[in-house]
């Protein structure tokens, strides 16, 4: 908050919701700064560093559009359809590449639909569900996003036209090793996409046992620049790291890209090699 106070063209609001906290925040927050008069707004995860100007991400959109992020790619195709139908609605359009919240665009012309969205988020079944372990939530109702996709697939929103930023090009969805890929990797030698999300386990949490590619995380490359700002305590994940990771460190030439690089292609070639394994039927 200190730092942002410092920035000359950010204004800081604060605002309560009752008792919703987390991703249900979003679609209530959205509403209220549209109807305080703004155009358009985006939301942007609190895990997400932008490394670089985002308009060129928007760029031309009308007012009907919706724009997202798109989700790992192993995420993808998980079931737009079994989403609407955990919510009694009739699927007449799908989404392949998923539908990831961390960034969403909105205008006023998405308000019926964020006011539908923010009501499916109070509801006693999702809030049930959400008491749950993740693992056990059904797909409609394991979080803010499914929700979302659940309405847009159905009938009465299926007019609004949704736009994905591009996956490894515009967001690095830094979900496990390989969640931003080899080739994405290669292609971003020297310069990250804008979005860089710190999707799933985190590279600041302090676990005993930190996986490498947290160590060696695109996003901790992208929070170097603002270690200045942190105190002590708080910028120890940006110092420790393990000989391994500091071997790949160099070996990768200290780039962002290339120092996770290995470790992706070992756990994109796993994913592979269990994908291409036939089941058995027992």
């Amino acid at each position: 908050m200190d730092w942002v106070r410092r920035q000359p063209n950010v204004v800081i609001e604060t605002a309560a919701f009752d008792d919703r906290g987390g991703w249900n925040v979003k679609p209530s927050l959205l509403v209220r700064l549209l109807e305080q008069g703004l155009p358009a707004v985006i939301w942007i995860d609190s895990d997400i560093i932008i490394t670089r100007p985002i308009s060129g991400c928007f760029s031309g959109p009308g007012a009907h559009v919706l724009n997202v992020a798109p989700e790992a790619f192993f995420a993808h195709g998980l079931g737009s359809a079994a989403r609407a139908r955990d919510w009694g609605i009739q699927p007449v359009r799908a989404f392949p590449l998923g539908v990831n919240t961390s960034v969403v665009r909105v205008t006023r012309e998405h308000l019926p639909l964020l006011h539908r969205w923010g009501e499916m988020l109070t509801d006693p079944a999702y809030l049930s569900a959400q008491q749950m372990p993740f693992s056990r939530r059904s797909p409609g109702f394991a979080g803010d996003q499914d929700v979302l996709v659940a309405l847009l697939s159905g009938p009465d929103f299926a007019d609004i036209e949704v736009r994905s930023l591009r996956l490894g090009r515009d967001i690095a969805q830094c979900f496990f090793a390989d969640g931003f890929g080899p080739i994405d990797r290669l292609a971003h030698i020297g310069r990250l996409p804008p979005f860089v999300h710190a999707q799933g386990p985190k590279p600041w949490r302090e676990d005993r046992h930190k996986e490498i590619y947290l160590e060696l995380s695109p996003y901790r490359y992208a929070a170097m620049r603002y270690r200045e700002h942190l105190s002590g305590d708080e910028a120890q994940w940006l110092v420790g790291r393990s000989p391994a990771a500091v071997a790949l460190h160099w070996i990768g030439l200290g780039d962002a890209s290339l120092a996770g690089l290995l470790p992706a292609i070992v756990k994109r070639a796993r994913r592979m090699y269990r994908r291409s394994r036939p089941k058995v039927a027992q």
